[in-house]
């Protein structure tokens, strides 16, 4: 938590730049899930995705994105209570992808 906060004050303060590119983020998504599945399966809690399979990718940084999504992954487990389920959906609504 205290390297995130220092990255933001980085970023408010200009000494840290994120990435603009391409970014697919079905795999990006994937990859969070991946990462938290550990802590999901630890408390009994099903984890799943929802995720609409299209092929446009969104303009971000991909680490910052995993980590976003990792993130929300992880205090949705931390609050859900045991053998509770998570689900994280991901959709296109015009030129937009929406969590």
């Amino acid at each position: 938590m205290i390297s995130q906060l220092t990255h933001f004050s980085r970023l408010n303060i200009g000494g840290l730049s994120l990435g603009s590119q391409p970014v697919a983020i079905g795999p990006t998504i994937e990859a969070a899930l991946e990462t938290m599945t550990p802590q999901a399966r630890a408390k009994n809690v099903d984890l799943r995705a929802v995720i609409e399979r299209f092929e446009d990718e969104v303009i971000g940084d991909q680490v910052w994105l995993q980590q976003v999504f990792t993130n929300l992954l992880s205090n949705s487990i931390k609050f859900t209570p045991r053998g509770g389920r998570v689900e994280l959906g991901c959709t296109k609504r015009e030129n937009d992808a929406h969590s």
